[in-house]
Protein backbone atom coordinates (compact mmCIF):
# COMPACT_ATOMS: atom_id res chain seq x y z
CA UNK A 1 0.00 0.00 0.00
CA UNK A 2 1.05 3.84 -1.06
CA UNK A 3 2.24 6.13 1.56
CA UNK A 4 -1.01 8.37 2.03
CA UNK A 5 0.78 11.30 3.70
CA UNK A 6 4.32 13.41 3.19
CA UNK A 7 6.61 15.71 5.00
CA UNK A 8 9.19 17.59 4.06
CA UNK A 9 12.10 19.51 5.80
CA UNK A 10 13.94 22.38 4.21
CA UNK A 11 15.86 25.19 4.14
CA UNK A 12 19.04 27.54 3.10
CA UNK A 13 19.87 30.41 2.32
CA UNK A 14 17.56 33.76 1.08
CA UNK A 15 18.87 36.79 -0.44
CA UNK A 16 16.82 39.75 -2.74
CA UNK A 17 16.35 43.52 -2.88
CA UNK A 18 13.43 44.91 -1.17
CA UNK A 19 11.63 47.87 -2.71
CA UNK A 20 10.15 50.15 0.00
CA UNK A 21 7.54 52.70 -0.60
CA UNK A 22 8.52 53.39 -4.28
CA UNK A 23 12.17 54.69 -2.82
CA UNK A 24 11.04 56.99 -0.78
CA UNK A 25 11.87 57.22 2.93
CA UNK A 26 9.65 59.63 4.32
CA UNK A 27 6.30 57.72 5.70
CA UNK A 28 3.16 59.28 6.21
CA UNK A 29 2.40 58.01 9.29
CA UNK A 30 5.07 57.23 12.35
CA UNK A 31 7.47 54.89 10.99
CA UNK A 32 10.72 53.76 11.53
CA UNK A 33 12.96 55.20 8.75
CA UNK A 34 13.76 52.31 6.01
CA UNK A 35 15.71 52.33 3.05
CA UNK A 36 15.59 49.63 -0.40
CA UNK A 37 18.04 47.38 -0.33
CA UNK A 38 19.74 44.25 -0.73
CA UNK A 39 18.70 41.78 2.02
CA UNK A 40 19.95 38.41 2.58
CA UNK A 41 19.64 35.65 5.21
CA UNK A 42 18.11 31.91 5.92
CA UNK A 43 14.85 30.24 5.40
CA UNK A 44 13.19 26.89 6.85
CA UNK A 45 9.80 25.32 5.38
CA UNK A 46 7.90 22.43 6.74
CA UNK A 47 5.08 20.78 4.65
CA UNK A 48 2.60 18.31 5.34
CA UNK A 49 1.15 16.29 2.27
CA UNK A 50 -2.01 14.48 3.28
CA UNK A 51 -2.59 12.04 -0.55
CA UNK A 52 -6.99 12.49 -0.63
CA UNK A 53 -7.06 10.31 -3.75
CA UNK A 54 -4.23 9.70 -6.41
CA UNK A 55 -4.74 12.66 -7.73
CA UNK A 56 -5.78 15.53 -4.73
CA UNK A 57 -3.92 16.06 -1.70
CA UNK A 58 -4.22 18.68 1.29
CA UNK A 59 -0.92 20.19 2.01
CA UNK A 60 0.18 22.86 4.45
CA UNK A 61 3.00 24.43 4.21
CA UNK A 62 4.63 26.55 6.80
CA UNK A 63 7.88 28.45 5.72
CA UNK A 64 9.74 31.27 7.96
CA UNK A 65 12.49 33.58 6.75
CA UNK A 66 15.02 35.65 8.80
CA UNK A 67 17.03 38.26 7.02
CA UNK A 68 19.92 39.47 9.17
CA UNK A 69 19.70 43.02 7.47
CA UNK A 70 16.38 44.08 7.24
CA UNK A 71 15.46 47.63 8.67
CA UNK A 72 11.53 46.66 8.77
CA UNK A 73 10.33 42.49 9.48
CA UNK A 74 13.90 40.87 10.19
CA UNK A 75 11.40 37.12 10.61
CA UNK A 76 8.27 36.50 8.83
CA UNK A 77 6.51 32.90 9.16
CA UNK A 78 4.01 31.97 6.48
CA UNK A 79 1.67 29.26 6.82
CA UNK A 80 -1.10 27.94 4.42
CA UNK A 81 -3.04 25.47 3.34
CA UNK A 82 -4.92 23.92 0.13
CA UNK A 83 -5.71 21.47 -2.39
CA UNK A 84 -3.22 20.27 -4.67
CA UNK A 85 -3.63 18.15 -8.10
CA UNK A 86 -1.27 16.00 -9.68
CA UNK A 87 -1.54 15.76 -13.47
CA UNK A 88 -0.20 12.72 -14.82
Amino acid sequence: KKARHFFYFGGGPSVGYKYINKGETEFDFDAIEAESSFIYGAYASFEMDFFVSDAFSLTIPINGYYHFNSDLNDSTLLPGAGPRHYFK
